[in-house]
Order: structure tokens, then C-alpha cells, then sequence
């Protein structure tokens, strides 16, 4: 899984582990296909070439959608595969509430698959899904703030009432809904 976020959007890189724990599974429950497991990959690839290499190759296809036929063809020849299926996470996003607005706070979560040719590098298949969650709508009616005398906020203690839903929730959901968009074999 690879991301095409602004690093500034997701500076810990849990994007594309949080979508890969959940995309896994639910490509294991696909009788029609055939994937071969990411240990196998990992393995593959630095038989083939270098971690670093590969991680180049993500980054360029998740800005370019083009696939490195270079990297791929010796990886394809090692793992004796018809095609690659490349997830990338392009949404990873929280709209938090302020203790002082009264709004509903949100999460959101978009990712595309594309299965690409082992031979030519051409696309057999691209499906995106993004979703999103709120959280309970909020008013500063509802809060209990303590604070100082200059009005600093010391405590909230209805801070849970303004917070977003945690993105696990909601890339369960599209990684579901990827997996249920792969056509029939």
C-alpha cells in the first residue's frame, strides 16, 4: 500500500499501514483470486532489487499512476504473477471541533486499487472508494470548561463530545468496499 498524501498530512505514515491491515484480510476472503501474501512480496523484492528501490517505485506510482516496468518485470518473474494489485491511500483527513464552535466533527478516508498487468504494465482494473464518519454533533452549550481567570482552558470536560471518529473505523469500511469493487474472475 502506498499513499499519495502531502507528507504533512499523514507525517507518521499510518495512512497506508492502517489501509494495508485492513485491505489484507479482505482480499483473503476472495476465493476468485489468487493473492500471494505481502511477506512473500517483501521477500521478492529485495531478492529482485532494494527495499529502497522499492519504495521509490511506490512513491512514483502513487503520484503518476505509471507503472515502473523496470522494477515490476523481474519482481512479476520472481513471484510468477499475472498481475499486481497496487492500493494507494489518497484521503486521510480529520475535521476536529474547536471546544468554541458548534459543528460536527468528521472522518474521512479515500483509496484507490488498480490491478496492473505483469507483462505490459497496462490497467486491468482501477476502483476508488472514499467514505467518511461523524462523530456526535456538538454545541458549546454542552461542554463544562474549566478555566482561568484570563479565560485560559484548563480543562474539558466534554472533550470525547468534539472529537472525530478514529480512522480505523473508516478505512474498514473502504477497504471493504475496494475488495467488493474487484469484478468476478
Amino acid at each position: 500500500c502506498t499513499s499519495s498524501l502531502n507528507r504533512a498530512d499523514d507525517p507518521d505514515n499510518l495512512a497506508t499501514k492502517t489501509m494495508s491491515r485492513y485491505l489484507v484480510p479482505a482480499l483473503q476472503t476472495r476465493g476468485d483470486y489468487k493473492f500471494i501474501a505481502p511477506t512473500t512480496v517483501s521477500y521478492a523484492v529485495e531478492k529482485t532489487s532494494t527495499v529502497a528501490a522499492y519504495e521509490k517505485f511506490l512513491r512514483g506510482y502513487a503520484m503518476t499512476e505509471k507503472p515502473d516496468m523496470a522494477f515490476l518485470a523481474p519482481l512479476a518473474a520472481e513471484l510468477q504473477c499475472d498481475a499486481f494489485l497496487i492500493p494507494v491511500v489518497d484521503l486521510w483527513q480529520k475535521d476536529e471541533v474547536d471546544i468554541t464552535e458548534n459543528a460536527t466533527p468528521a472522518t474521512y478516508v479515500g483509496a484507490t486499487i488498480t490491478v496492473v498487468s505483469a507483462k505490459d504494465g497496462s490497467v486491468l482494473f482501477r476502483c476508488s472508494d472514499e467514505d467518511y464518519m461523524e462523530g456526535a454533533a456538538t454545541s458549546t452549550d454542552d461542554r463544562s470548561l474549566v478555566t482561568s481567570s484570563s479565560g485560559a482552558v484548563h480543562a474539558d470536560l466534554g472533550a470525547k463530545v468534539h472529537r472525530a471518529p478514529p480512522f480505523e473505523d473508516v478505512a474498514v469500511k473502504v477497504a471493504n468496499a475496494l475488495v467488493s469493487g474487484l469484478p468476478s474472475r
